[in-house]
């Protein structure tokens, strides 16, 4: 099997091979109309394109790549038209998806770096198409509308692929990729200005320069995505920290959370604030890992002291969070999800519109799921498990004294659409 070399390692190549064809621009004293130099441009171009493309910001997480190609192949464009800029594109997708380096896209279906290619292809073509009805104003003018144009249409050719394979529009998912998309865009435009500038000058010879800017700007889109992925990986590893510690909250602390976000949505909180709601579901039972074990674990009822201790899970858990910013937001919603609408709760006996719709939340979900359970290794042991219509009886029997109404009623909607 032929072995694949390391990215890193291909993207200061093909640097290596740029910067030592902008010495050969220069040397040519690069002259407007001079066809040899411009074809040493373009090939410059083409080098900068893989150079992009072989170091892209990966969100892993939100399964989005993002490279920094799109100025460089719209100052392919403009310059040798929108066949050259299809091929550039497509030829460094190509090599990127590592169909001619190995096969496979880190692993995935091959299926996947052909619709990338043929996507690739596609944006650069309506894009120039799109751009040559502004180039009578300006090269700048060009470049904005060429990476404008293909920015939305790479971003809707994604959503509609992965929309497809997914069986629906996934709109919370649109919603986690479109920030990072627009940074990108942004970042783009602004480099597609000055490289549109740098061609109504015929300042050729410093185009290849603008991969500092660019680079600077990966560098901060990078970091962004790396602390999104520390923030994941930390609630993550709390989580199985938890179901380590206490395995009936294995499957538990998944569905909560599945749960919890899908009500969210149901309710109208947003597609980012829903997202919060499940990573605080993930956690809502954090507190326990400072509860003992024998409690927890204790197969007949508990008696009052003991059940107050258990009660303080909560507290516990917003304790731990609370100190780490990225959980600040979510700490207060984990310490009020047993907090009642009767203010009969812990652990403030909070009452109605006082709870975090966030903590009424999780306390219909959490509910609903202890007294369902999955099976015999997450059943709580003190509690005969129920069935599904069992629960949401209990859950409508209990509305407006220990559980939220409207939050009950869209969970039971939830459910019995999924086993309609």
């Amino acid at each position: 099997m032929t072995s694949v070399p390391d990215r890193s390692k291909l993207a200061w190549f093909f640097g290596t091979v740029a910067l030592l064809g902008l010495g050969v621009l220069v040397a040519t004293r690069l002259v407007a109309g001079d066809q040899s130099s411009l074809r040493t441009l373009g090939v410059i171009l083409f080098f900068l394109v893989l150079c992009a493309e072989f170091n892209p910001v990966e969100f892993h997480r939100l399964g989005l790549r993002l490279s920094f190609a799109a100025p460089y192949v719209a100052c392919t464009a403009l310059l040798f038209g929108p066949f050259w800029a299809m091929g550039f594109d497509m030829v460094s997708n190509l090599l990127t998806s590592r169909v001619l380096l190995g096969g496979k896209l880190r692993g995935a279906p091959m299926r996947w770096a052909f619709l990338n290619i043929l996507l690739a292809g596609i944006c650069a073509l309506l894009a120039t198409i799109v751009a040559r009805r502004v180039v009578d104003i300006g090269p700048e003018a060009f470049e904005s509308a060429f990476i404008l144009t293909y920015c939305v249409v790479n971003f809707a050719g994604v959503v509609t692929v992965e929309s497809f394979y997914a069986g629906r529009l996934r709109m919370d998912q649109v919603a986690r990729v479109a920030p990072a998309a627009t940074m990108g865009a942004l970042l783009y435009v602004v480099v597609g200005i000055v490289v549109g500038t740098l061609i109504r000058v015929q300042g050729y010879a410093l185009i290849p320069l603008t991969m500092i800017p660019i680079w600077l700007g990966r560098l901060g889109v990078q970091y962004r995505a790396r602390m999104d992925d520390v923030y994941y990986e930390t609630i993550a590893a709390l989580s199985s920290m938890l179901q380590h510690a206490h395995p009936y909250t294995h499957g538990h602390l998944d569905r909560v959370a599945t749960y919890a976000e899908t009500v969210a949505l149901r309710l109208g909180l947003g597609s980012a604030r829903a997202r919060k709601v499940r990573e605080a579901a993930v956690l809502h039972d954090i507190g326990k890992i400072a509860v003992d074990e024998e409690i927890l674990d204790k197969p007949s009822k508990l008696n009052d002291e003991e059940m107050n201790h258990v009660r303080r899970h909560s507290e516990f858990g917003a304790q731990i969070l609370e100190p780490a910013a990225a959980f600040r937001k979510i700490a207060p919603w984990i310490r009020h999800h047993h907090e009642r609408p009767d203010g009969a709760g812990y652990p403030d006996r909070l009452a109605g519109n006082d709870i975090p719709i966030e903590s009424r939340i999780i306390a219909v979900v959490d509910a609903f799921d202890a007294m369902v359970g999955d099976g015999p290794s997450e059943r709580r042991p003190y509690r005969t498990p129920k069935t599904q219509e069992e629960a949401l009886v209990e859950l409508e029997r209990c509305q407006n004294t220990q559980f939220d109404a409207a939050v009950v009623e869209a969970f039971v909607a939830v459910v019995r659409e999924e086993k309609a």
